[in-house]
């Protein structure tokens, strides 16, 4: 004979609210996400330093504090370690993200572009400050310079 109690529908379920945007960013996919949900334009270059704090219950979770923009001529200057950890003292965070916005044809990384990647990284931390990554976004595709120099290391 069935069991009546677990023939009863159960009461539906709240839904769940939507996390912030920007209060759980992973890794390279959510940056993007969060581009994309904020409609940044992908016609201009643009660079964007995007300052996360980590939290304390689950490290790997880290939100959005605060943004560095440039865009236009402005965005085609090299970036160096000294502004990224000027930028993170002024966020009052120590872990950044840098992603670059750019026109054009999707391509992968150059050689330069990942030691430009791995030295900014080390004198970063040097400083105290976590450069997590460095993301390229071309239209609908993205490339992690992060992932690209793990990828070349194994």
């Amino acid at each position: 004979m069935p069991n009546r109690q677990h023939d009863v529908p159960e009461e539906p379920v709240p839904d769940e609210p939507e996390p912030e945007l920007g209060a759980d960013i992973r890794g390279p996919h959510d940056v993007v996400a969060f581009l994309r949900a904020c409609e940044v334009p992908t016609e201009d270059r643009s660079q964007i330093v995007l300052g996360l704090a980590c939290s304390e219950a689950d490290p790997d979770k880290h939100g959005l504090c605060g943004a560095a923009v440039r865009s236009g001529e402005d965005a085609a200057r090299v970036i160096d370690a000294e502004q990224l950890v000027s930028i993170a003292a002024e966020l009052v965070v120590c872990s950044l993200v840098i992603a670059t916005v750019e026109p054009g044809t999707p391509r992968l990384p150059t050689r330069h572009e990942v030691e430009q990647f791995v030295t900014l990284r080390r004198t970063c931390a040097d400083e105290g400050v976590v450069l997590l990554d460095w993301i390229v976004v071309t239209g609908h595709h993205w490339c992690s310079l992060r992932d690209q120099v793990i990828r070349e290391a194994a």
